[in-house]
């Protein structure tokens, strides 16, 4: 709820600024002196000040220009009692809407520190993770890397030993000939 602009003190005080005027309290004369207002409740507070005061004078006794009769004194009462009423609600609503919230807060950010603690968990063993891919691709990376200086050198050894078969594939050949050229017994 909305607070209200003027409070009831300034209302009542804009109220007897009037009546020592000599000019009629009206909850419209209120608000014009006050520059603004809501007139029902510029009404109840003049209304409960009213019968509230120990010596109300009869003349400006309520809003209405005239004397209270006493279906008026008991409509005045009621609705008196029933701002009463509706205040004492309106704190109480209050009330429980502050402890509502400062109990949603708590809950909120318990609720915030457990997601956090558990990301945090979860952002540690993804780290861990990650270090040991890392640490498994550099592993990987290296025996790659040996794996193909060990065919690099195989490479080398073979070409070497085609050499060295054709090398002595060509003494046989040379051998064979020059045995053929010999004499048989």
């Amino acid at each position: 709820m909305r607070k209200p602009t003027f409070t009831d003190e300034d209302i009542i005080s804009a109220g007897k600024r009037l009546k020592a005027e000599n000019k009629p309290v009206t909850a419209n004369a209120i608000k014009l002196l006050l520059g603004g207002g809501n007139p029902t409740r510029i009404r109840t507070v003049w209304d409960r000040y009213v019968v509230d005061s120990e010596s109300p004078e009869p003349e400006s006794s309520t809003l209405n220009d005239g004397e209270l009769d006493t279906e008026g004194m008991l409509m005045l009462l009621l609705r008196h009692s029933v701002d009463q009423a509706a205040s004492k609600t309106e704190t109480v609503f209050e009330l429980l809407l502050s402890e509502l919230k400062t109990s949603i807060g708590r809950e909120f950010e318990q609720e915030v520190t457990r997601q956090t603690n558990s990301l945090a968990f979860e952002n540690g063993e993804l780290k861990a993770d990650l270090k040991y891919s890392k640490r498994r691709i550099t592993q990987l990376e290296e025996l790659r890397e040996d794996e193909q200086k060990q065919l690099r050198e195989m490479a080398r050894e073979k070409e070497k030993l085609e050499e060295t078969v054709e090398r002595l594939t060509n003494q046989l050949k040379e051998l064979q000939e020059e045995r053929a050229k010999l004499p048989r017994h």
